[in-house]
């Protein structure tokens, strides 16, 4: 739930960041590239070391595998949405912090508790 609110706020900035982010489509198509490269990477490393010979699957793939990649999809994603969101800087960075802030909060308690 709260890789979930924050991928949500992630989402909300680089809307927020759409016209920066137009000027980078270099950048873009290059991060892009890595992404599909890590994925295959990771299905390729999982094939060699868990997947009998000869089955038709991957065996041993897991989400968790993909949580890192989920923040530059999400950029991703934001630069082909057609929405821009126009408030000024300063509204935007305290939602976001304070989002980030309450979600790390939570999760330190959330771990604290269930260690001890």
């Amino acid at each position: 739930l709260l890789t979930c609110i924050l991928l949500f706020t992630i989402l909300i900035a680089s809307l927020y960041a759409r016209d920066d982010l137009l000027k980078m489509k270099k950048q873009i198509i290059w991060m892009s590239i890595a992404c599909l490269m890590v994925a295959l990477s990771i299905f390729a490393a999982l094939y060699a070391a868990f997947t009998p010979v000869g089955w038709w699957f991957v065996d041993g793939i897991q989400g968790r595998y993909f949580t890192p990649l989920l923040l530059p999809l999400v950029v991703l994603i934001s630069f082909y949405i057609p929405l821009n969101i126009k408030i000024s800087r300063k509204p935007m960075a305290f939602i976001a912090t304070s989002v980030s802030l309450i979600c790390l909060t939570v999760a330190v308690l959330y771990d604290y508790l269930a260690l001890y």
